[in-house]
């Protein structure tokens, strides 16, 4: 059958029988008559359907295409969005000419596109699943996810796709093989890396972190086997080196540092190479730590401080003797008189007590003086001259380095009791035994090895820590005391400020506010929503320090009852960190699902506006209070407001008559239940009926009894679902008068809400209404009237 022209078509069905546009622009009488009778019909959608499964469309159709589909934006197409739309994409096809041959594309298999501000360039290679850019790029991101449910291509999905086995890109495009094309991928990923979500995040470590990506000297490595330049020691290590010589910097260096690029030579391997090769000596060595000493985790200097690898002076050449830091002395002239084991420096550079890798080697452990025990050995000892050089030394320094320390480092006497002997106490403002003594004290003297746990919680709750770095020091030693803590003294902690912390207020801020344990929650990145990072205040002391913030109260992560909470005491904010409406709804549906809120904060809801309701609003004025009262609700007038008000609907019908002057809760069962829980009543109980049925035909009429036919022969069906709620049996129905059908001229229904104060009635013309005689209780007619102005729906 023949299509009248219509221009939104004529681009992309060019084989489908059409009137030409001259003809149709002149149409005459006769044109006129055969479209009248159906002749000559306007296209329509499914004729647009049935046309793409049967041809194919080239780049241009394509364009024009999806651009006419995008413009189907009216109310009957978003009613049924989802079917026509998987209509539309089962059916359309795209053909591309690539590499001299047609590419067939089915529109069904896109799942991304690539927006104007995606990182990855058009030019690169994208996933078979991405629309082509030459077709995207006409289109905004905005209408290509609304209409066919496409999403942004990301980049661990672009990641994703380059390392597939089964992608069959060229040899220049494989981002395992070619060093130039790695390249260009890191940058491209560097480019965006400090806004990407954490999600993102972690998929692309996961994807690259085991691969061969990272150009270098020796070709592409795994991120783990690949070094910065900074780590340029030996001369086979594979550096970092881009081909096309982008710097490593910013972004691209965070990337690599992320991805596990090392910063520094594995102190395993340089120490094979020292002992081995003996290329290296001490100060080699301790020049090159100096110079990574900012990398070096907690883990590698302890590795380090047990480490049998710094050669001892005086052995014989072939011979040399390792040991670990803490049982060497630095290589001075009165140590080496004393006749103690010393390190051996080698003659060049001189060996200098304050220079860094001297102040370094001490951080390790090396002894700048030998303990108590030591010297007075050494003073009793066989050797004359070693003897009196021991008691001389003794006593030069026993004011200085063979008595009692306060915690600034300072030595002085006390009494037993008032020192202790565990160092770590020190952070607390409590005095240290000297170093040298702490064995003695302990087993002889019998002195404390901790101050009491009073003396502990008092200085705690007096002299809390003020800031990150002290507050780290003082709870990893606290943790070491949490068995000698009472379930009273974790209490009282609970309900102090002890905690420094940055609490929401001051996100943006250098101060610190002092936080109760019971008011704060463990940060995790990747656990903490965002959101309740804006609301609540979060802490992370590193894991032995959170063990004693976790035995005072601090939780994981907060509760149900606390999010209501912050919802009910600033509802408009929460609202604004929940990203808005939908948000919001998640938020207040977790609320919802919560089955045991105390008594208390369910009164507080009760009286605060934090539900959130609808309206349809004139578009022109956001203002509930200028809503009208017509009897019709224009679609393109009218738009949907949210609001959060107090608790103060369940007919669909009824809602779409009155929401223009009522509030309407979400369609959400959870949400319905708990609204109606704070008190929301039903719409339905507002809402009064009346059907009014005007000039009735008294006699039967033709349709009247084709109708009264047809319910009488279908009714058995009906009923056979609902047998057990009927108290209508079919062989009644169609006895005598039970059941009269009666025409009449119009049909008119009535709804009456009666609210707030406000009576509103709005009426509906309607295409049939039933009315139930009773006589005793029992049903003696059934009346049904059908409008003669309204197509009677016989479904």
């Amino acid at each position: 059958m023949v299509r009248w022209f219509s221009p939104e078509f004529s681009s992309f069905m060019k084989k489908l029988p059409m009137i030409p546009e001259s003809i149709a622009k002149n149409a005459t009488p006769m044109l006129a008559t055969l479209r009248k009778r159906g002749v000559i019909r306007d296209l329509t959608f499914d004729d647009v359907i049935n046309e793409l499964g049967r041809t194919p469309l080239s780049e241009e159709e394509m364009i024009e295409c999806l651009k006419w589909r995008i413009g189907l934006d009216t109310a009957e197409v978003q009613a049924h969005n989802e079917k026509l739309r998987r209509q539309f994409l089962q059916v359309a096809v795209l053909i591309m000419r690539e590499g001299g041959k047609d590419k067939t594309i089915p529109l069904s298999t896109i799942r991304t596109f690539l927006s104007t501000s995606n990182p990855i360039p058009p030019n690169c290679p994208l996933p078979q699943h991405t629309l082509p850019c030459s077709v995207s790029e006409h289109f905004k991101a905005d209408s290509l996810r609304q209409f066919f449910a496409w999403t942004d291509l990301t980049l661990p999905e672009w990641v994703e796709y380059l390392l597939s086995p089964t992608s069959t890109l060229p040899p220049d495009a494989r981002l395992t093989e070619s060093t130039v094309f790695a390249e260009r991928v890191l940058g491209i990923i560097a480019r965006p890396w400090g806004n990407l979500p954490k999600r993102q995040i972690n998929k692309i470590v996961e994807l690259l972190g085991n691969q061969p990506v990272i150009p270098t000297r020796s070709g592409l490595c795994k991120p783990q086997e690949a070094y910065f330049l900074n780590a340029n020691i030996f001369p086979d290590l594979p550096i970092i080196e881009m081909p096309k010589g982008t710097p490593v910097e910013g972004n691209l260096e965070k990337l690599l540092i992320t991805l596990g690029v090392r910063k520094h030579v594995d102190l395993q391997v340089v120490f094979n190479r020292m002992i081995n090769t003996g290329d290296w000596g001490v100060h080699d060595l301790m020049k090159y730590l100096v110079a990574v000493r900012g990398s070096l985790s907690d883990a590698e200097i302890e590795r380090l401080q047990h480490s049998a690898a710094f050669p001892q002076e005086g052995e014989g050449e072939g011979c040399v003797q390792r040991r670990e830091p803490s049982e060497l002395y630095e290589p001075t002239e009165t140590m080496r008189e004393l006749g103690l084991p010393l390190l051996d420096w080698g003659k060049e550079p001189k060996w200098r007590s304050n220079s860094d890798e001297a102040k370094l080697l001490f951080e390790l452990g090396l002894r700048k003086f030998p303990p108590i025990t030591k010297i007075l050995a050494l003073a009793s000892g066989d050797n004359v001259a070693v003897r009196r050089k021991a008691l001389s030394y003794f006593l030069e320094n026993f004011g200085t380095r063979y008595a009692t320390v306060k915690a600034d480092g300072t030595a002085f006497l006390s009494k037993p009791g008032e020192a202790f002997i565990e160092p770590q106490c020190a952070v607390m403002g409590f005095s240290l035994i000297e170093p040298s003594l702490r064995m003695d004290a302990q087993a002889k003297l019998r002195l404390p090895r901790d101050p009491p746990a009073s003396q502990v919680e008092a200085i705690l709750l007096k002299n809390p820590p003020r800031e990150p770095i002290k507050g780290r020091e003082y709870f990893e030693y606290l943790t070491n005391r949490i068995a000698d803590f009472t379930s009273d003294q974790f209490q009282l902690l609970q309900r102090r400020a002890i905690i420094p912390a940055r609490s929401p207020d001051l996100k943006d801020s250098d101060e610190w506010s002092m936080c109760k344990p019971g008011e704060c929650f463990f940060k995790n990145e990747r656990t903490t929503p965002d959101m309740h990072a804006k609301l609540f205040t979060f802490v992370d002391y590193g894991y032995r320090a959170n063990n004693f913030l976790r035995a005072c109260g601090v939780r994981n992560e907060p509760g149900v009852q606390e999010v209501a909470g912050m919802m009910v005491k600033d509802p408009e904010r929460f609202f604004e960190l929940a990203g808005g409406t939908d948000g919001y709804r998640d938020q207040l549906r977790q609320v919802a699902m919560h089955q045991s809120l105390p008594s208390s904060l369910l009164s507080t809801m009760k009286q605060t506006p934090f539900l959130l309701a609808n309206q349809k609003v004139r578009k022109s004025s956001k203002d509930p209070s200028t809503t009208t009262t017509g009897d019709d609700l224009e679609e393109g007038e009218y738009e949907d407001v949210h609001y959060l008000l107090k608790p103060s609907q369940d007919d669909a019908t009824a809602l779409s008559l009155f929401r223009d002057v009522i509030f309407g809760a979400p369609e959400d069962g959870i949400l319905e239940a708990f609204y109606h829980k704070l008190g929301v009543r039903q719409l339905s109980s507002l809402i009064s009926d009346e059907w009014q049925p005007l000039q009735v035909e008294i006699v039967e009429t033709p349709s009247a009894r084709k109708t009264r036919h047809l319910v009488i022969e279908r009714f058995p069906l009906f009923v056979d679902e609902r047998i057990s709620r009927s108290r209508v049996k079919a062989d009644w129905l169609g006895v005598g008068n039970h059941f009269v059908v009666r025409s009449c001229g119009k049909l008119i229904h009535s709804r009456t809400l009666d609210f707030g104060g406000r009576r509103i009635t709005r009426v509906q013309n309607v295409s049939a209404s039933s009315e139930v005689t009773r006589s005793f209780g029992s049903i003696k007619q059934l009346t049904l009237h059908i409008s003669k102005v309204e197509t009677l729906d016989l479904f």
